[in-house]
């Protein structure tokens, strides 16, 4: 197939309606914003074989020069273990460039983090000719962790007067064209003004073909009937060969499209929508603790979850989080050094990494692969908070508390601390920076009365001990328990 050349500082317009046009392929357009180059270009065609892992899934090429600036892109449907990308008129004599390529191994429309479970992608370098060239590539399992850089997910911006549906909910659906892939199903209810301008976020590729087909629920059944004026009105727009953000604009009255409706089978799903995630190759991590946190895209943490990791494996559950049409982030790290809290990623230090979730449109199961591309700002999402205890324990002034700080999920010893009970008995214990969002603890304390340092007991002829217990929060933690006799029968396998 043929690859279109897109400026990067141009975004891609499709406008329908009355007057329905397209993005294409622009003759000369230029590849950056300087002067075009006077130097002839040559044709490069990128030829793959051994690809039969693949068959079936769309390969996404793209053509960089040495410094990774994009140059064009394109991608087509592996086929027998083969696939070819041409880029018309692309390359220059004795110029170095750079392929990046990956094969939609999970089949969402979009790049993930090459890993065995998810997307595959690859990365060579090639230099220019004076005369059309045929560059091979062939699978393998080396695979490049920073390709999906050069395939960023861009915007499709819908926009449009729909007066006669102001109210209703509007319906859309953005397959991909070479496969018929559905991208996302979303909606959005019609303002009372009829004008829509609704921002579909982070779903259109780079060099990629699109069908935009979209509905007005009439009727508000959540299915698409029609078109016709007397049932829902449809609509349908292509978008070509996607170079920035998008934007689509169309109005009602318009000609429907008789095909649209194909696109909503079953109606749209609105969600909450649940949220399972597999890690596997951990097995460097093994016994330490993973935490999870499930952010929005901009990194405000929705809710937290913790496994221990054990054959490799950790599992993460979040039920009813995701939203249709919202896109997500997922933190999680291995508490390495075995101190409770997120410790900046670094080989010495706790080991973190960072993935998407793209255009969620329903329930999610994502997968992650242990490898050492660490994210440095990952310990954002795992702030932690100062803990505070305070009591009167007159019977035992003169004597020596001990306190333990003990995370439930594997009883690791977190913090410890000690005082001397004072006349009057008030005691006041703190544990700064210890307790870390989302985990929950509890808090195991006892007086020494025979003064041997050691626990034991705990009775009323020994020494006494007690045990608090701390839920997950996302504020400083204040306990508070005056002397009683109540003790805590384990209180002191903690210390």
């Amino acid at each position: 197939m043929h690859a279109c050349h897109h400026s990067l500082k141009a975004a891609s317009v499709v406008a329908f309606a009355l007057s329905l046009f397209a993005t294409a392929c622009g003759e000369g357009e230029e590849i950056s914003g300087g002067p075009p180059s006077q130097t002839t270009k040559s044709d490069l065609t990128v030829n793959g074989t051994g690809f039969g892992p693949h068959d079936g899934e769309v390969m996404s090429v793209a053509l960089l020069d040495a410094a990774g600036e994009y140059i064009a892109a394109g991608a087509t449907i592996i086929n027998g273990g083969a696939f070819s990308v041409t880029f018309p008129g692309s390359i220059a004599d004795g110029i170095n460039y750079r392929l990046d390529y990956y094969a939609d191994h999970d089949k969402n429309g979009l790049c993930s983090i090459p890993a065995l479970s998810g997307d595959h992608g690859w990365r060579q370098t090639m230099t220019g000719t004076s005369s059309a060239l045929n560059q091979p590539v062939t699978h393998n399992i080396a695979f490049e962790a920073d390709v999906c850089t050069s395939f960023p997910a861009y915007d499709l911006q819908l926009n449009g007067a729909f007066g006669p549906h102001a109210g209703q909910t509007l319906y859309v659906a953005v397959v991909r064209t070479l496969d018929d892939l559905l991208v996302t199903e979303q909606s959005t209810v019609l303002p009372q003004n009829g004008i829509l301008a609704w921002a579909v976020r982070g779903i259109l590729q780079r060099g990629v073909d699109y069908r935009v087909d979209y509905y007005a629920d009439t009727n508000g059944d959540g299915a698409c009937q029609g078109p016709a004026f007397d049932q829902d009105h449809a609509w349908a727009a292509v978008v070509r060969s996607v170079g920035g953000n998008t934007s689509v604009t169309g109005s009602d009255p318009s000609p429907f499209d008789p095909l649209a409706c194909a696109a909503f089978p079953g109606g749209v799903p609105t969600g909450p929508f649940d949220l399972n995630v597999t890690g596997t190759g951990f097995a460097p991590h093994d016994g330490q603790v993973m935490s999870v946190a499930l952010t929005t895209i901009d990194g405000t943490v929705i809710a937290r979850a913790m496994g221990v990791i054990a054959g490799g494996r950790f599992s993460a559950a979040f039920p009813g989080r995701l939203e249709a049409g919202q896109s997500y982030r997922l933190d999680y790290y291995a508490d390495r050094d075995l101190d409770g809290v997120c410790t900046p990623p670094a080989l010495a230090g706790d080991h973190g990494w960072r993935t998407e979730i793209r255009s969620v449109s329903a329930a999610v199961d994502t997968s992650v692969v242990h490898s050492i591309t660490f994210e440095p700002t990952v310990c954002g999402s795992f702030p932690t908070r100062d803990l505070a205890f305070s009591g009167t324990y007159s019977p035992h002034a003169g004597q020596t508390m001990y306190a333990k700080l003990v995370r439930d999920i594997d009883g690791t010893s977190i913090a410890t601390t000690s005082q001397v009970v004072p006349a009057g008995g008030a005691v006041l214990m703190s544990l700064p920076a210890s307790v870390q969002d989302g985990a929950t603890y509890h808090f195991d304390y006892f007086a020494d009365t025979n003064s041997d340092g050691l626990c034991s007991g705990p009775a009323l002829a020994q020494d006494h001990g007690w045990r608090v217990t701390v839920p997950a929060v996302s504020t400083a933690v204040a306990l508070s328990r005056n002397h009683d006799t109540a003790f805590e029968p384990t209180v002191c396998a903690s210390f």
